[in-house]
């Protein structure tokens, strides 16, 4: 079969690509770049067809999606930066590419009669249906709580956690307030210039990087990092004055405050950075 895979730059677009390759289905790959940007690891789809695609230009799918002639398209490009969808300005933005774009495929696959796979979470059904759920489905078998297996109730947990957290100003931070964000945008705005940095400006609830090796946003609340367009970057900080911490007497209290100053003057200088496992999430 001749697949069309969307997303492929990203983590699970690059998966389903080799795995499809692997079982021997002709691949085409797409995301927004103009060249393939996904892991350079040498796998099969680095090696695929690739065709740069917007999938919130309607006209565009229609044209690409029409000229591969695909059987089936495996739908899995998304605004995944689950912090940045909570600004107001981005509302708009995720909505066009998690909805819009979505709509974008399923019409063209409608009208050609190509088969449609969107890639839900496993958190969302039990997993022991025995046909494709419906996106409307309200029939589905409740479960007792002590009838869910350990560890995908703990999973679901963490889901839960991270929905409340990203309604809440602090992100992942319970004890961040709007006054915390304020005083926190205001001493990074204050403590630029003693840098000398001309590459980070911050808006709403975070602090934007324009590194040499890549665009980063730091979330004010919870100093989660992402990389523009991509995944959470994982930075472990080390709360420790004779350890990597950046030490600020006026703030010694609040080492989230600290914390996050820390990552921005780091990332604003990502072309020094050593750390061989950050470095294999931002190249």
């Amino acid at each position: 079969m001749k697949f069309f895979v969307t997303g492929v730059g990203g983590q699970l677009g690059h998966d389903v690509m080799n795995e499809l390759i692997r079982r021997g289905h002709e691949g085409v790959g797409s995301d927004i770049q103009e060249q393939y940007s996904g892991v350079e690891d040498g796998s099969e789809v680095t090696k695929a067809p690739y065709l740069s695609l917007d999938i919130t230009d309607k006209e565009a799918v229609k044209c690409v999606i029409e000229s591969v002639k695909p059987d089936a398209v495996i739908h899995c490009a998304a605004w995944t930066a689950v912090d940045m969808a909570e600004d107001d300005d981005k509302i708009a933005k995720v909505r066009a590419i998690n909805a819009g774009g979505t709509q974008n495929i399923a019409d063209v696959c409608k009208k050609l009669d190509c088969k449609m796979t969107y890639i839900s979470t496993d958190y969302v059904f039990d997993g022991q249906g025995t046909e494709p759920w419906k996106p409307d489905c309200k029939d589905y078998k409740p479960m007792k709580i002590s009838e869910i297996p350990p560890v995908v109730f703990s999973e679901v947990m963490r889901d839960v956690d991270l929905a409340v957290s990203v309604a809440h100003a602090g992100s992942v931070d319970p004890e961040t307030s709007h006054s915390t964000i304020e005083m926190r945008r205001a001493l990074v705005e204050l403590t630029l210039p003693l840098f000398h940095f001309s590459n980070v400006r911050v808006k709403g609830n975070f602090a934007y990087i324009e590194g040499k090796l890549g665009k980063y946003n730091i979330h004010l609340g919870s100093g989660v990092i992402h990389k523009e367009g991509g995944a959470q970057i994982a930075v472990l900080p080390v709360h420790s004055q004779s350890r990597g911490r950046l030490f600020l007497p006026f703030v010694d209290e609040d080492p989230k405050t600290a914390e996050i100053l820390t990552k921005i003057i780091f990332f604003a200088e990502d072309d020094k950075i050593k750390d061989p496992s950050i470095l294999n999430q931002i190249k």
